[in-house]
């Protein structure tokens, strides 16, 4: 289309959106007749922008997508991969959420590859800390650990962990009265 087609179009549409804004006004009010106004102001606008044969452009290759979309199977195809795709990122966060499909901690020893006996585990290092699920959620570090019930707060199985000056009692007197064990 050439500049006067163009501008032929954006005075069309200005002067009917004019009276659709002048009929606004007489029927409904002030208020519906502003945005109607404000609409009829966006066709020069676009047009002295050079936006309108953006526009209909993108509005052209919109169409030719959405008739290949319709009509072609190999597009269908690829419309249902990206559908099992996102099917399958939903369902792993999904049971990464709820702490299932992940392994389990390894002991130290096998991840560095040396031969010693001590069964310790990924993330018990730190003996005032306890390892964690994925999940966030606290668990017990060792199997010593968990027979004694201390969970993620607790040390080792023999007392306090470190200088804590008996703070580990301190919270299972608290929990015990709170009726938590």
């Amino acid at each position: 289309m050439t500049d006067a087609t163009w501008l032929a179009l954006t005075v069309v549409l200005t002067v009917v959106g004019a009276a659709v804004t002048w009929l606004v006004l007489k029927r409904r009010g002030s208020a519906p007749a502003l945005r109607w106004a404000g609409i009829t102001l966006l066709v020069p606008a676009l047009y002295l922008t050079d936006a309108l044969p953006l526009l209909v452009r993108i509005g052209s290759e919109i169409g030719t997508w959405a008739t290949r979309l319709v009509l072609s199977p190999v597009v269908w195809s690829g419309v249902a991969l990206g559908g099992v795709g996102v099917l399958l990122i939903l369902a792993g966060g999904s049971l990464m959420a709820r702490g299932r499909g992940l392994r389990a901690a390894r002991p130290v020893d096998a991840v560095e590859g040396g031969s010693g006996g001590s069964a310790r585990q990924v993330g018990a290092a730190d003996p005032g800390r306890g390892a964690r699920r994925p999940g966030g959620r606290g668990a017990p570090a060792s199997p010593a650990d968990r027979g004694s019930g201390r969970g993620s707060t607790g040390g080792s199985a023999g007392g306090s962990a470190g200088g804590d000056g008996g703070l580990d009692d301190d919270i299972e007197a608290i929990l015990r009265k709170r009726g938590i064990t």
